[in-house]
């Protein structure tokens, strides 16, 4: 009866051994699935962060790293900004100079298409200093000196000139050519000096150099009255 407890008992003690080892290779097994499962996902993350942050540079540079971008506008000019550009090439082109050479030197040939001369302002004055006129003559007396004064703008590439007749009671007095320069602004002028018996209007006609005539003014002569 003993003996027979004791083999029972060792077959027990060995069967309880063998479940043991066989529950811990299932668990150690599940563990190391699992284990390889988390290496694994593990490997993927550090991949993709590497992947992500070694392989694509895909990094905003600084502000003072990225390329100047100039965007190319065009203000239009204004009309006081014009005015004052013309202003200074008038300033700084010469008029009035004294050509030792014949005005009609300066007066251009017919052409077709030439562009055409502009009169900017004009004046029957009783005098010119410093290139402009004293002031502005309403009636001429007899005896006195009668100035024509022009502002001419000539934007045709090419010294042009004026032909300018001056004549009284519709006879002829006066006939003088006046070069015309290149210019925004060209200021000259022409005179006539009336007799003291000299009752008619003065009649001043201007022709340029292509024919056209640009200009016909008429100023009153008359006598001052007796005291």
């Amino acid at each position: 009866m003993t003996g027979r407890l004791r083999m029972a008992l060792a077959m027990l003690v060995g069967l309880s051994v063998g479940w043991g080892a066989s529950a811990c290779e299932r668990d150690g097994g599940g563990d190391a699935t699992q284990g390889a499962k988390a290496s694994a996902a593990s490997t993927a993350d550090d991949g993709f962060g590497e992947f992500d942050g070694d392989a694509v540079d895909d990094t905003v540079p600084a502000d003072d790293a990225r390329p100047a971008h100039t965007e190319k506008t065009t203000r239009r000019e204004t009309v006081d900004e014009r005015a004052k550009r013309h202003a200074a090439e008038a300033a700084d082109t010469p008029d009035e100079e004294d050509d030792e050479n014949d005005p009609n030197d300066s007066c251009a040939p017919k052409t077709p298409g030439l562009k055409p001369m502009q009169v900017l302002r004009f004046t029957f004055t009783d005098g010119v200093e410093g290139k402009d006129p004293k002031g502005k003559l309403y009636v001429a007396r007899p005896g006195q000196r009668v100035y024509a004064h022009f502002a001419m703008r000539n934007r045709s590439g090419r010294k042009r000139c004026l032909h300018i007749t001056f004549r009284v009671a519709g006879k002829k007095r006066t006939a003088v050519t006046v070069p015309i320069g290149k210019s925004w602004e060209w200021r000259t002028y022409a005179y006539n000096t009336l007799r003291s018996d000299d009752r008619g209007p003065l009649e001043l006609t201007v022709v340029d150099d292509q024919g056209v005539p640009p200009l016909k003014k008429l100023l009153g002569v008359v006598p001052k009255k007796k005291r």
